[in-house]
C-alpha cells in the first residue's frame, strides 16, 4: 500500500497561503474532497471555493510513518509562516491505519459494548452500505487481479492445498456449519 502526505489549496492559489489542508493517507483519501470523513472548518472551505476546483499536491512517501513525520513537519511550518490550516490536530496522530488500540482499551471498549444489540434498522443500513463498499471493491479490475494473484501465490506453496482442502473438509462434517452455509447459498 502507498501512503501520501497531501495538501489541498485554494483554485487561486499562487503561494503558499493557499493551503487550506495538509494531511497523510491514501492516494484515494488525498483525491476525494467529500464523501470522507471531514472536519466543519474543512468543508466550509472547500465548497466555497468549488469542491471540483481544489488544487491537490501529493507526495509519496516510502513508509506510513515518514508520511505521518511530513505532515506533522508541514502543518508546523506552514503555521508558523501564518497560513491559516483547517487542521485541528498537529498532524502525525494518523487515523484507522495508524492507531494500535492497547490491551486496556480493547477491554474497556469491550465492556462498553457487552450487553448492547443493534436495531434490524442499524443491522440492514450496516448491510446495505457494507455490501455496496464490497461490489465497488470487486467491480475494479485492478482488485480482481491482485486478489486472484494472492490466491495463485498461495497455493503455489507446498502444502496449501492440502491445508485449504482439510480445512473445508472439517467445516462441512460440522452439521450446523453445513446447514449455514446450504442456507447462505439458497438465500443468494
Amino acid at each position: 500500500m502507498s501512503y501520501f502526505t497531501y495538501i489541498h489549496a485554494r483554485p487561486d492559489t499562487k503561494d503558499v497561503s493557499g493551503v487550506f489542508y495538509v494531511g497523510k493517507g491514501t492516494k484515494a483519501r488525498a483525491t476525494k474532497i467529500i464523501g470522507c470523513k471531514r472536519n466543519k472548518y474543512y468543508l466550509n472551505v472547500a465548497n466555497k471555493c468549488g469542491v471540483d476546483r481544489v488544487l491537490i499536491g501529493l507526495i509519496e512517501c516510502s513508509t506510513e510513518e515518514n508520511a505521518f513525520l511530513l505532515e506533522k513537519g508541514l502543518i508546523r511550518l506552514m503555521r508558523n509562516q501564518g497560513v491559516r490550516l483547517t487542521n485541528q490536530m498537529e498532524g502525525g496522530r494518523g487515523g484507522a491505519s495508524g492507531h494500535v488500540f492497547t490491551e486496556e482499551q480493547r477491554r474497556k471498549l469491550s465492556e462498553i459494548r457487552k450487553g448492547k444489540t443493534l436495531s434490524a434498522e442499524t443491522k440492514a443500513k450496516i448491510s446495505v452500505v457494507s455490501k455496496r463498499t464490497t461490489e465497488k471493491f470487486w467491480a475494479i479490475n485492478e482488485n480482481r487481479e491482485k486478489a486472484a494473484e494472492r490466491m495463485r501465490a498461495r497455493f503455489a506453496r507446498p502444502g496449501e492445498k492440502q491445508k485449504a482442502s482439510d480445512r473445508m473438509k472439517l467445516m462441512w462434517s460440522d452439521p450446523l456449519k453445513r446447514k449455514a452455509m446450504l442456507d447462505a447459498r439458497r438465500n443468494k
